[in-house]
């Protein structure tokens, strides 16, 4: 072999070395990274189980779970903050009031015992029931109700105003139109066709007992109890009662404790008014993460207008949504 060839194959030699070594040095690297991403997993998993032995007895399961820092149990700003809300309006409106945190229970109720009427809070019980039905298969998402005469109100929704007598429509099609629009018209159809059993057996295992006193009025505090139970799913299955809450979250209805809310905060509510009677309610979960919490108001105006009670109403309840989010939110 001559000098040339020799240079030639040390150098291929030196090349292939020096490869092999990069080869090796990858290969040991990624051989590591996998035994520690598999221990950071195995221990994770494992401390997070193994953790929560300690608690289980007589601690929160949450405790070791949920960051220490979304464990807000310190109410008294937000009591503070609600009960000079309602006395500073106390000449001009009956005010009820209840919030909750749901991390901790954590909760500051407002005139608990003041029973006013509910006006269109009435339709979430109804929905409740409705969906109740089709999970026991009484009823199915695609049966169809017929409108009748009696059903028709036109204070809310345009359900009676595109659809003469006679028209059939879905469940689904129903329970659309009564918590997304507030559909009055929706509202008599369903209750038509529910049977009075149907709401004892929510007022039993929600434990509403006290939820409409004999002239038909509630509390904040007790109205509360029903999305306590949706967002729980004891009443419906997981399924369903995510299924009414995204509903309420796709309400129209942007007024009142929706104002009070930055854009993009999801907010499953109802709202309720009546002129008539110079009532105005809303009452709602608020989605901020790893924060949800509960905001009930319902007010009635002593005096004045139904159109200037109904402004005033709006901005109080806007102020107290505000000022409940920025506490949750940055506490």
């Amino acid at each position: 072999m001559n000098t040339s060839s020799k240079q030639t194959l040390e150098s291929l030699n030196k090349v292939l070395s020096k490869k092999v070594t990069v080869y090796r040095i990858l290969a040991a690297v990624f051989l590591l990274g996998f035994l520690v991403c598999g221990y950071l997993i195995f221990f994770s998993n494992n401390c997070q189980s193994a953790c929560a032995v300690p608690y289980s007895k007589y601690l929160d399961p949450s405790v070791g779970r949920a960051s220490k820092k979304d464990l807000i149990v310190n109410a008294q700003y937000a009591r503070n903050y609600l009960t000079s809300v309602a006395k500073e309006h106390e000449d001009k409106f009956d005010m009820s009031i209840y919030f909750e945190y749901f991390p901790t229970g954590m909760n500051v109720a407002i005139n608990p015992e003041l029973k006013l009427w509910p006006a269109s809070l009435t339709k979430l019980p109804v929905a409740m029931v409705t969906m109740k039905k089709i999970e026991d298969g009484t009823w199915h998402h695609d049966d169809e109700l017929v409108l009748l005469d009696q059903d028709i109100d036109p204070k809310s929704g345009d359900l009676y105003s595109s659809n003469s007598v006679g028209t059939r429509f879905t469940i689904d099609q129903l329970l659309q139109k009564l918590l997304v629009d507030s559909d009055n018209t929706a509202y008599r159809i369903l209750y038509r066709n529910i049977e009075a059993r149907d709401f004892t057996d929510l007022i039993n295992e929600v434990g509403l007992d006290e939820l409409f006193d004999k002239e038909g009025k509630i509390t904040a505090k007790e109205y509360s109890r029903l999305l306590r139970s949706l967002y729980f799913a004891t009443f419906l299955n997981g399924e369903n009662s995510e299924k009414i809450i995204k509903l309420l979250t796709q309400s129209t209805f942007n007024k009142y404790l929706s104002a009070g809310l930055p854009v993009g905060v999801e907010f499953a509510h109802k709202y309720g008014e009546n002129v008539d009677y110079n009532l105005f309610s809303d009452s709602g979960i608020v989605y901020v993460p790893h924060r949800p919490y509960i905001l009930s108001v319902m007010m009635q105006a002593k005096k004045g207008t139904a159109d200037e009670d109904g402004v005033e109403a709006e901005k109080i309840m806007k102020q107290i949504s505000e000022k409940i989010y920025d506490y949750v939110s940055k506490y």
